[in-house]
């Protein structure tokens, strides 16, 4: 399977793309989640990094793991047919509303390769978390923490922070 190669090439483009993943996958896009998603992506690659640096598996502006993706098809999409047809119509654009599995490495690919897939993916891991997106940039990089970068991840929130501030006023963003 060819990868469309769908990358992000300047930051209003970024926000634009972010905007259009909450609205597929939700119906709305709310400042709080395009600030968050915009933020996760800064503190996860700086907007550069696609491949974990070290070595790992994480791939794409979210560094999300192909694991990652995995479960969110086998437990969460599989179970949720509307928002599966929005992931593979919005990032892949071949408007797919049957199953579609990806293959592991499929998905290291497409993560890497798609912005628009890996943001798709990054939304649906705090989707998944039952609270609501924080309004202020200091709730959601404690937010971050918890349900992103989890308890045992390297990150912390004074990284997303510095991430945060670098990139500027929050309404540049949303």
């Amino acid at each position: 399977m060819r990868i469309p190669e769908l990358r992000i090439k300047d930051k209003q483009e970024l926000v634009e793309m972010v905007k259009e993943v909450c609205q597929a996958l939700t119906g709305k896009a709310p400042g709080e989640a395009v600030s968050l998603l915009v933020e996760t992506a800064a503190a996860e690659s700086a907007f550069y990094t696609r491949i974990q640096l070290g070595g790992g598996p994480a791939r794409g502006l979210w560094q999300v793991e192909p694991a990652t993706a995995d479960d969110i098809f086998e437990n969460y999409l599989q179970f949720r047919p509307g928002t599966f047809a929005a992931v593979l119509g919005v990032s892949i654009g071949l408007g797919i509303t049957s199953w579609f599995m990806p293959a592991r490495s499929e998905l290291s690919d497409l993560l890497e390769h798609n912005d628009v897939f890996c943001c798709c993916m990054a939304r649906i891991v705090y989707l998944r978390d039952r609270d609501p997106i924080p309004k202020t940039v200091e709730e959601r990089a404690a937010y971050w923490k918890r349900v992103y970068n989890t308890p045992l991840g390297r990150g912390t929130v004074e990284h997303y922070l510095e991430a945060a501030r670098a990139l500027g006023e929050a309404k540049e963003w949303v």
